[in-house]
């Protein structure tokens, strides 16, 4: 009998230590390095909150899906060979906010609710002559960067990034954000992302 206790010990042991490695593996291997810093990992929004004391991230928050208009564009694929299938790569408008919402050389960051885009963010900043968008994403090792007092930063190594170019100006980060087309239409800005 006490055999048979002690394997069914083991065995509920064992599937605790599963369940909880399991869970653990489902939230960002990135460590938080300061309280209510946000990132966008698996189509969930994450927040760092204190446990005792130590930061860690919360369970996240599940990016929902809102309209987009998907438009099929054929490739630049070759026509001279002799079966070719047509490549169409989707090409999507995603509305990030209204027009009035964003004021001249003001710097704003969205995440659309949307599945088709993957849980992005985009960093909107209108100058003078037009609207520019960039992603979220840092180049340095893809942590999220967040809108300082002027510039756009990222906290996971304090790169720093311009917000009307995105290119780098500071920190570990060599490469400028990934910059997007917009298009303002009916007093919605909307940006043009493909997959």
């Amino acid at each position: 009998m006490n055999r048979r206790a002690l394997l069914i010990a083991s065995f509920i042991s064992i599937s605790l230590a599963k369940t909880q490695s399991t869970f653990a593996a489902q939230l960002p291997s990135l460590k938080p390095t300061r309280l209510g810093q946000t990132i966008i990992w698996r189509n969930r929004k994450y927040t760092s909150i204190k446990s005792g004391k130590k930061l860690v991230w919360n369970r996240g928050v599940p990016l929902a899906p809102s309209s987009v208009k998907p438009i099929p564009t054929p490739s630049t694929a070759s026509t001279q060979s002799a079966a070719p299938r047509p490549i169409f790569k989707t090409v999507v408008e995603i509305f990030l906010c209204n027009s009035d919402e964003i004021k001249n050389g003001e710097t704003k960051i969205f995440y659309p609710k949307d599945s088709a885009a993957r849980g992005k963010g985009f960093v909107v900043t209108r100058t003078s002559k037009d609207l520019k968008i960039f992603d979220v994403v840092c180049t340095h090792s893809g942590c999220s960067v967040e809108m300082g007092k002027v510039q756009l930063t990222c906290f996971c190594h304090m790169s720093v990034f311009n917000n009307e170019t995105g290119a780098p100006e500071s920190g570990p980060a060599q490469l400028a954000l990934k910059n997007y087309e917009s298009k303002e239409d009916s007093g919605q800005v909307l940006v043009i992302d493909s997959f």
